[in-house]
């Protein structure tokens, strides 16, 4: 269950309409903004109920399965976080060029031209990377997005792919991301006083921690990795409660000068 202020993964056991429910509640205690300094932006807060993959489900599962259905799930999902700025990568234009053969099929010079692509730009690529390209475009003189998009869009069509073998190539590209799976929340670096606050993603999968600069399509700024934490008890159930405290109580907060992440007090009984 997912709105722009909160995302829950729900368990089994869960049921949405109570969940529903307790909307406001879960705001206050677990949403990315004041309650009472933003009472009318809770209060028109929708979420939505969303089928997304287990995020307890690992990448190397992923990769055998072969059901075309279920690779299609997949996709979207992957497709999705793209478009969010979730995935920060370098092969933007790629994926965008694959997700165009997909739902286009094979490139038509008659059709599928830079104006075709610039109206269409917010379906294909997040908004962070729109921006830098133009800016990027104008400084350095480099071939526009929708060029870039057309250049990929050609060379693939210049082979046979199944629709089974293109979203399989997308998320291949999407595997390669250390940040792939992850649960995702609001976080923000405060600064000194007369900065502006930076807002963030804390993405949390099986890997580790990492902290995805919003404002920028290709910006992934301190990653922790599970191995890295310094833990009294390292047995296998033990990261595992760690992991699910993580997710379900998450607090953050950053100094961003000493590149320093604190994190609030974890304690866990050695009998839980």
């Amino acid at each position: 269950m997912t709105s722009p202020l909160l995302e829950l993964q729900l368990k089994p056991l869960h049921r949405p309409f109570s969940i529903l429910e307790k909307w406001n509640e879960l705001l206050s205690k677990y949403g990315s903004i004041d309650p009472l300094e933003n009472k009318q932006h809770v209060t028109n807060d929708e979420p939505i109920l969303s089928f997304q993959k287990n995020l307890f489900l690992s990448r190397r599962d992923e990769i055998v399965i072969e059901d075309i259905e279920v690779l299609r799930l997949l996709y979207e999902e992957a497709k999705v976080n793209v478009i969010d700025g979730r995935y920060p990568t370098e092969n933007y234009e790629r994926l965008a060029a694959i997700q165009a053969m997909i739902e286009f099929g094979p490139f038509d010079k008659n059709i599928h031209t830079a104006e075709f692509f610039k109206k269409r730009l917010h379906s294909f690529l997040p908004l962070s990377h729109i921006k830098f390209s133009k800016w990027k475009s104008r400084i350095k003189s480099c071939a526009n997005i929708e060029h870039q998009i057309i250049i990929n869009y050609k060379n693939i069509s210049n082979f046979d792919c199944s629709p089974k073998n293109l979203m399989r190539s997308y998320l291949s590209t999407c595997w390669s991301l250390p940040f792939y799976g992850s649960a995702y929340f609001h976080g923000v670096i405060e600064k000194l006083k007369g900065r502006c606050n930076l807002k963030t993603w804390i993405a949390v999968n099986q890997e580790g921690v990492h902290l995805i600069e919003k404002r920028h399509s290709v910006s992934t700024m301190i990653r922790i990795f599970l191995s890295d934490f310094k833990l009294y008890f390292i047995e296998a159930h033990f990261i595992a409660r760690l992991f699910k405290f993580l997710l379900e109580n998450w607090r953050f907060i950053a100094c961003q000068e000493f590149t320093v992440v604190y994190f609030y007090s974890i304690s866990f009984s050695q009998r839980e």
